[in-house]
Protein backbone atom coordinates (compact mmCIF):
# COMPACT_ATOMS: atom_id res chain seq x y z
CA UNK A 1 0.00 0.00 0.00
CA UNK A 2 2.86 2.41 0.89
CA UNK A 3 4.38 2.20 -2.47
CA UNK A 4 1.05 2.88 -4.53
CA UNK A 5 0.85 5.86 -2.27
CA UNK A 6 4.06 7.20 -3.09
CA UNK A 7 2.94 6.85 -6.30
CA UNK A 8 0.23 8.52 -6.51
CA UNK A 9 1.55 11.38 -4.68
CA UNK A 10 4.40 11.86 -7.26
CA UNK A 11 1.61 11.56 -10.09
CA UNK A 12 0.11 14.15 -8.51
CA UNK A 13 3.12 16.58 -7.95
CA UNK A 14 4.02 15.70 -11.60
CA UNK A 15 0.56 16.50 -12.54
CA UNK A 16 1.14 20.00 -10.48
CA UNK A 17 4.09 20.53 -12.70
CA UNK A 18 2.83 19.94 -16.11
CA UNK A 19 -1.10 20.73 -16.08
CA UNK A 20 -0.96 24.52 -14.80
CA UNK A 21 -3.10 27.22 -16.02
CA UNK A 22 -1.17 28.50 -18.97
CA UNK A 23 -1.01 24.81 -20.30
CA UNK A 24 -4.96 24.33 -19.54
CA UNK A 25 -5.49 27.63 -21.46
CA UNK A 26 -3.38 26.34 -25.05
CA UNK A 27 -5.54 24.51 -27.57
CA UNK A 28 -4.80 21.94 -30.07
CA UNK A 29 -6.09 21.95 -33.69
CA UNK A 30 -8.73 20.43 -33.06
CA UNK A 31 -9.67 22.57 -30.19
CA UNK A 32 -8.85 20.29 -26.91
CA UNK A 33 -6.33 20.99 -24.05
CA UNK A 34 -4.78 19.32 -21.13
CA UNK A 35 -7.65 19.86 -19.05
CA UNK A 36 -10.43 18.83 -21.21
CA UNK A 37 -8.70 15.38 -23.33
CA UNK A 38 -6.96 13.39 -21.33
CA UNK A 39 -5.41 12.01 -24.68
CA UNK A 40 -3.88 14.84 -24.63
CA UNK A 41 -2.45 15.19 -21.28
CA UNK A 42 -1.43 11.82 -21.47
CA UNK A 43 1.16 12.69 -24.37
CA UNK A 44 2.67 15.54 -21.88
CA UNK A 45 2.73 13.52 -18.91
CA UNK A 46 4.38 10.05 -20.62
CA UNK A 47 7.78 10.82 -21.17
CA UNK A 48 8.33 11.63 -17.04
CA UNK A 49 8.98 8.74 -15.45
CA UNK A 50 6.76 9.16 -12.39
CA UNK A 51 3.81 8.52 -14.59
CA UNK A 52 5.32 5.20 -15.91
CA UNK A 53 5.28 4.09 -12.29
CA UNK A 54 1.64 5.10 -11.73
CA UNK A 55 -0.86 2.13 -11.88
CA UNK A 56 -2.60 2.42 -15.50
CA UNK A 57 -6.21 2.14 -14.21
CA UNK A 58 -5.65 5.34 -11.66
CA UNK A 59 -4.03 7.65 -13.66
CA UNK A 60 -7.01 8.97 -15.62
CA UNK A 61 -9.13 9.56 -12.51
CA UNK A 62 -6.42 11.19 -10.16
CA UNK A 63 -5.94 13.54 -13.86
CA UNK A 64 -9.81 14.52 -13.70
CA UNK A 65 -9.75 15.20 -9.99
CA UNK A 66 -6.64 17.08 -10.47
CA UNK A 67 -8.17 19.06 -13.38
CA UNK A 68 -11.49 19.64 -11.15
CA UNK A 69 -9.58 20.74 -8.68
CA UNK A 70 -8.09 23.27 -10.48
CA UNK A 71 -11.65 24.09 -12.02
CA UNK A 72 -12.78 24.70 -8.85
CA UNK A 73 -9.78 27.17 -7.57
CA UNK A 74 -10.54 29.32 -10.65
CA UNK A 75 -13.91 30.05 -10.09
CA UNK A 76 -13.35 30.32 -6.23
CA UNK A 77 -11.20 32.69 -7.36
CA UNK A 78 -13.16 34.67 -9.77
CA UNK A 79 -16.14 34.73 -7.77
CA UNK A 80 -14.11 36.53 -4.76
CA UNK A 81 -12.25 39.01 -7.14
CA UNK A 82 -16.52 39.52 -8.48
CA UNK A 83 -17.00 40.46 -4.52
CA UNK A 84 -14.76 42.79 -4.44
CA UNK A 85 -15.31 44.37 -7.19
CA UNK A 86 -19.03 44.59 -6.52
CA UNK A 87 -18.36 45.58 -3.02
CA UNK A 88 -16.11 48.78 -4.23
CA UNK A 89 -18.34 49.86 -7.20
CA UNK A 90 -21.41 49.79 -4.62
CA UNK A 91 -18.78 51.74 -2.26
CA UNK A 92 -18.57 54.14 -4.84
CA UNK A 93 -22.24 54.19 -5.65
CA UNK A 94 -23.11 55.00 -1.86
CA UNK A 95 -20.46 57.69 -1.75
CA UNK A 96 -21.55 59.40 -5.34
CA UNK A 97 -24.77 59.42 -3.15
CA UNK A 98 -23.95 60.24 0.17
CA UNK A 99 -21.84 63.47 -1.45
CA UNK A 100 -25.30 64.15 -3.63
CA UNK A 101 -26.98 64.57 -0.34
CA UNK A 102 -24.74 67.24 1.19
CA UNK A 103 -25.06 69.20 -1.94
CA UNK A 104 -28.62 68.88 -1.57
CA UNK A 105 -28.81 69.83 1.83
CA UNK A 106 -26.22 72.64 1.10
CA UNK A 107 -27.85 73.73 -1.90
CA UNK A 108 -31.54 73.86 0.17
CA UNK A 109 -29.76 75.61 3.23
CA UNK A 110 -28.20 78.24 1.13
CA UNK A 111 -31.60 79.24 -0.54
CA UNK A 112 -33.30 79.71 2.43
CA UNK A 113 -31.11 81.76 3.98
CA UNK A 114 -30.86 83.77 1.15
CA UNK A 115 -34.83 83.44 0.88
CA UNK A 116 -35.09 84.76 4.42
CA UNK A 117 -32.54 87.40 4.00
CA UNK A 118 -34.19 89.27 1.18
CA UNK A 119 -37.57 88.86 2.59
CA UNK A 120 -36.24 90.81 5.87
CA UNK A 121 -34.45 93.12 3.47
CA UNK A 122 -37.15 94.11 1.21
CA UNK A 123 -39.65 93.87 4.39
CA UNK A 124 -37.38 96.84 6.37
CA UNK A 125 -37.06 99.01 3.20
CA UNK A 126 -40.77 98.88 2.37
CA UNK A 127 -41.36 99.81 6.31
CA UNK A 128 -39.10 102.39 6.07
CA UNK A 129 -40.80 104.02 3.23
CA UNK A 130 -43.58 103.97 4.74
CA UNK A 131 -42.68 105.58 7.53
CA UNK A 132 -40.99 108.33 4.77
CA UNK A 133 -44.20 108.76 2.87
CA UNK A 134 -42.44 107.99 -0.69
CA UNK A 135 -41.09 105.27 -2.35
CA UNK A 136 -38.20 107.03 -4.81
CA UNK A 137 -35.37 109.48 -4.13
CA UNK A 138 -31.88 109.13 -3.13
CA UNK A 139 -32.48 110.47 -0.16
CA UNK A 140 -34.56 107.49 0.52
CA UNK A 141 -31.94 105.04 -0.02
CA UNK A 142 -29.36 106.98 2.15
CA UNK A 143 -31.70 107.03 4.80
CA UNK A 144 -32.19 103.22 4.79
CA UNK A 145 -29.06 102.93 5.69
CA UNK A 146 -28.35 105.55 8.54
CA UNK A 147 -31.76 105.52 9.81
CA UNK A 148 -32.09 106.46 13.50
CA UNK A 149 -35.11 104.48 13.49
CA UNK A 150 -33.83 101.26 12.32
CA UNK A 151 -30.50 101.34 13.72
CA UNK A 152 -27.33 101.46 11.76
CA UNK A 153 -27.69 97.75 10.31
CA UNK A 154 -31.60 98.06 8.56
CA UNK A 155 -30.95 93.65 8.27
CA UNK A 156 -31.41 93.32 11.78
CA UNK A 157 -33.88 95.14 13.26
CA UNK A 158 -33.48 96.45 16.77
CA UNK A 159 -37.60 96.50 17.32
CA UNK A 160 -39.68 94.59 14.49
CA UNK A 161 -42.70 95.98 15.73
CA UNK A 162 -42.06 99.13 16.51
CA UNK A 163 -44.75 101.36 15.47
CA UNK A 164 -44.66 104.94 13.78
CA UNK A 165 -45.78 107.56 16.28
Amino acid sequence: MAVEERCAQEFKVLLAEVITVEACSRETEDGKTVSNSWSTAKQLLKGDLRYSKMARKDRETLWRRYVEDIHRRQKSTLDEVDKARSKGSSDSRRRVFLFFLLFLFLFISLFLFLFFFFLLFFWRITRHRRWQGSFHGTELRKDIWSSSRLGSFPFLPINMFHQNA
